[in-house]
């Protein structure tokens, strides 16, 4: 019986982590993205007006920008992914809808959908 209450906070210190490495990790893949797309446009603007080869300069720079912003939307996806899984495990646990929403950054619609689909 002194498990589960145990258990049950060990399993909340994991969610306030995950949610703690959630926002880092944005805001460190959203400042590195972000410089790296400022670099490469002044490298292409700078080699540009060097070389004058404008249309392969700029065929370069949209291909970084479209696989950067891919590892973007790779990297997001991950991360929602996890906190439906611990949405998931909250709500099984009996978590109330504005805990999980405030561990897991998840709204209410979402919510609601997630617990819809967990019941089938």
């Amino acid at each position: 019986m002194l498990l589960l209450p145990i258990a049950l906070l060990f399993l909340r210190r994991i969610a306030h982590e995950l949610v703690s490495l959630n926002r880092q990790a944005a805001k460190i893949l959203q400042t590195d993205i972000d410089g790296i797309a400022q670099t490469a446009a002044k490298t292409a603007v700078q080699s540009a007006a060097e070389t004058g080869d404008s249309a392969q300069d700029a065929t370069i720079l949209t291909e970084l920008s479209d696989s950067m912003a891919e590892m973007k939307r790779d990297f997001e996806w991950l991360v929602s992914t996890s906190m439906i899984e611990l949405a998931i495990n909250m709500a099984s646990t009996g978590q109330s809808q504005e805990r999980i929403a405030k561990h897991t950054g998840i709204s209410t619609s979402e919510l609601d959908a997630i617990r819809k689909v967990a019941k089938h």
